[in-house]
C-alpha cells in the first residue's frame, strides 16, 4: 500500500510495512509499525558564519583581521569589529584581489562601492570594493 506521507502511513493499519512514497522515487523508504516512524523536527537556518554582505555603496566594515581562511569559492577573512562581533568577509574575486596582502592582526577598512554590470549576458555583476589598511 502506498502513502502520501507519514502521517497518512501511522494511521493505516494495512500491513506491517508500509510505504512512504515522496515526489523522488529515490526518498521513498519502508517503515516497519507506527512505533517507528518518528516526527523529525526542523530548525531553520539564517545565514553563514556571520558573513558580511553589504547591500548599500558606501558600506564599510572596520576591524581587526582575526585569521584567514579556505571557503568554499576560495580565501575568506574573519575581522572583528570593534564591538568583538566576527564577520566573514564573503567569496567576492574583486575583495578576494584586494586582501591578498592582508595578513592576521592587520586593521583593515572595507568600502563596498556597488555592483558593476557584466560583461558578458546572463554572469552575475561584478561586486566592487576598496580595502585599506591601518599604517604601523
Amino acid at each position: 500500500m502506498y502513502y502520501k506521507s507519514i502521517q497518512d502511513a501511522v494511521a493505516g493499519t494495512q500491513a506491517d510495512y508500509k510505504i512512504i512514497v515522496s515526489s523522488k522515487p529515490s526518498a521513498s523508504k519502508a517503515i516497519k509499525d507506527k512505533e517507528s516512524v518518528k516526527m523529525t523536527e526542523w530548525q531553520k537556518q539564517e545565514g553563514g558564519q556571520n558573513i558580511w554582505i553589504p547591500t548599500e555603496e558606501g558600506e564599510e566594515l572596520i576591524g581587526k583581521v582575526v585569521n584567514k581562511q579556505e571557503g568554499s569559492y576560495g580565501p575568506q577573512w574573519v575581522i572583528e569589529d570593534k564591538e568583538g562581533n566576527e564577520h566573514r568577509t564573503p567569496s567576492h574575486k574583486v575583495l578576494q584581489n584586494r586582501m591578498t596582502s592582508v595578513e592576521p592582526d592587520n586593521e583593515v577598512k572595507i568600502v563596498y562601492l556597488g555592483e558593476e554590470p557584466p560583461s558578458v549576458k546572463g554572469q552575475n555583476p561584478t561586486r566592487l570594493y576598496d580595502v585599506f589598511v591601518a599604517k604601523k
